[in-house]
């Protein structure tokens, strides 16, 4: 019994670390994924003019995709500081109007008369 759930749970972590490993794949791939095929494409150009324009229309495609990717992911780290500003200011409003709601309880030095 005990040999049959570890060879089932040693099957599923390798399941696992191979869709792990599948996916950082798959995301290499997409950077350059355009440009790869514009490669293979321009195999069969045989103007070297032609080439030599086409490369440097790579390069500069390649250049504005980076600045386009820089400046997304600082708008991306801008929106998130300021929903994690207004976050933290809801919390500390609701914080406030918790402690006004809930009055701390004191406790009466009366004792409870006795039933006879």
């Amino acid at each position: 019994m005990n040999y049959k759930i570890k060879i089932i749970l040693t099957i599923a972590l390798l399941i696992a670390f191979a869709f792990n490993k599948a996916n950082t794949v798959q995301k290499e791939n997409k950077k350059h994924l355009i440009t790869k095929d514009w490669n293979e494409k321009d195999k069969n150009i045989k103007n070297p003019e032609l080439k030599q324009l086409i490369d440097e229309l790579k390069k500069e495609f390649m250049f504005e995709n980076d600045i386009l990717n820089k400046d997304f992911k600082q708008k991306q780290q801008k929106l998130k500081e300021e929903y994690l500003l207004k976050r933290e200011t809801l919390i500390k409003q609701y914080k406030t109007k918790d402690k006004e709601l809930i009055k701390p309880i004191k406790k009466s030095n009366k004792k409870k008369p006795i039933n006879k």
